[in-house]
């Protein structure tokens, strides 16, 4: 079940898994509208299964059984074609301003797209 998780084809049970844990239900309850305070053997395993998928999953996205594998070495490639304007945004404030941020400060990063003029 737990390689299961990672493929595509089952993100919604990633979904309804992960929406179940937030919300503190079981997983009855998202699929089947079960009472939340019931929860079935295949509840407590499908939770334990997404705690245990999560906990396997490297810093970089990718299954650590896979990733760490010998036999894959050079099978992974880094796409660069994506940029998060917002990160940007920040690296260049802290590049430009290092000395601006003051202990604790929190930065925020205000999306002006649809400020008027």
């Amino acid at each position: 079940m737990i390689q299961g998780l990672g493929k595509p084809r089952n993100r919604h049970i990633l979904l309804q898994l992960r929406t179940a844990a937030r919300w503190g239900v079981p997983l009855g309850t998202i699929r089947h509208g079960r009472d939340p305070q019931v929860w079935t053997p295949q509840d407590r395993q499908a939770a334990v299964a997404l705690v245990e998928f999560e906990n396997s999953i490297h810093t970089c996205g990718h299954p650590q059984s896979e990733s760490f594998d010998q036999a894959k070495s050079g099978f992974y490639e880094v796409d660069d074609t994506l940029v998060c304007h917002a990160c940007a945004a920040l690296e260049e404030y802290r590049k430009a301003n290092p000395q601006a941020a003051q202990p604790g400060q929190v930065l925020f990063i205000r999306d002006t797209s649809d400020d008027e003029t």
